[in-house]
């Protein structure tokens, strides 16, 4: 699956924001620097959705903070883990 999502690059700490219309708000405590917030943002979504960092990759947006991600998760599988997920328990309402 593909999922699009809005990165918030240098918060505080790392954490899911929201998850509306399809698109997953993430704060990430990376730097948009070398390449390290794209690489934190893959192994923040495979703890997230319990999957190896290499079973991920940013497909659009390598540079942008609106990314997709493949995801070899089906739609319905995806949503499950999301809403059963602490990081999404304890988002802001945003």
């Amino acid at each position: 699956m593909l999922l699009s999502v809005h990165l918030v690059p240098n918060a505080s700490r790392t954490k899911i924001v929201s998850w509306r219309e399809g698109i997953l708000k993430i704060r990430l405590a990376a730097a948009p620097v070398e390449n390290k917030a794209n690489r934190a943002l893959l192994r923040f979504l495979a703890k997230v959705f319990d999957l190896p960092p290499s079973r991920l990759s940013i497909v659009h947006g390598q540079t942008s903070k609106k990314k997709i991600v493949a995801i070899p998760l089906a739609e319905k599988e995806l949503s499950e883990k999301l809403l059963k997920n602490d990081e999404m328990r304890r988002a802001d309402p945003d």
